[in-house]
């Protein structure tokens, strides 16, 4: 009786996991680097600090907002999805690119090239070839 018991439990709980489907991740509740609600001013120097010190932002949740863009590398053969965060001037602005957590198509899961949005993930870093890149990954667009 009790091996049946076992057996129905991990059967439902396998159900269960499938039923998840394509559904997004949360996004996370706590951001310990907010640059949607900085001044044009103030965002600009936060990226600034991003950029040159990028290994003091690793692990830490970034929420940001900019204009989506995208390239596709024919070398690494892969697109690359980044979001571009103006200054005050919109001379200066600065793409961080991101990655989307779970499965997602492109262009049907992501916005418009240009259009403004807002997504929040962990920044992180990668490795391709002999040069290190950072991000934001497992992303989640939020309002």
């Amino acid at each position: 009786m009790r091996r049946v018991l076992v057996w129905l439990l991990c059967l439902s709980m396998l159900v269960s996991l499938c039923a998840c489907g394509k559904k997004a991740p949360a996004p996370p509740t706590e951001v310990d680097v907010d640059l949607s609600i900085l001044s044009k001013t103030m965002v600009y120097g936060e990226v600034f600090q991003m950029v040159t010190e990028p290994e003091k932002y690793v692990g830490k949740t970034i929420k940001m907002r900019g204009l989506f863009n995208y390239f596709y590398d024919v070398v690494t053969e892969d697109n690359y999805y980044y979001c571009l965060i103006q200054d005050a001037t919109a001379c200066c602005g600065q793409g961080i690119e991101f990655r989307l957590g779970g499965k997602h198509a492109f262009p049907d899961d992501y916005p418009q090239e240009n259009e403004e949005f807002t997504v929040v993930g962990t920044f992180a870093s990668y490795q391709e070839g002999e040069e290190t890149y950072y991000y934001v990954r497992d992303a989640v667009f939020v309002d």
